[in-house]
């Protein structure tokens, strides 16, 4: 289904840096779901037994890379888009 855009915009302010700063905290916020989205993996895959132990309620600290070392085709291709879209934020904030 088509999607429509406003590409002329009456807000004030709404410059070329603005929209840019906007741009890179959208994708700042998508790597953090990406994150959520591999958490949840290993916790449904590699780390099932695991969680199955858990206590409701149980808080847990858990190192990012610990999760992007399993062995799960899905959580590397989540790591290599997290990886693109890290390395785009560093040239986008060159500009």
């Amino acid at each position: 289904m088509a999607k429509i855009i406003k590409i002329n915009t009456t807000q004030p302010n709404n410059n070329y840096n603005e929209q840019l700063g906007k741009l890179v905290t959208f994708i700042n916020e998508t790597i953090v779901e990406l994150d959520c989205f591999a958490l949840n993996l290993a916790c449904e895959g590699a780390w099932k037994d695991w969680n199955k132990e858990q206590e409701l309620g149980t808080e847990v600290k858990i190192d990012l890379e610990n999760i992007y070392e399993i062995n799960d085709p899905n959580i590397q291709n989540i790591y290599e888009l997290k990886s693109k879209l890290m390395e785009t934020i560093t040239r986008l904030s060159q500009r």
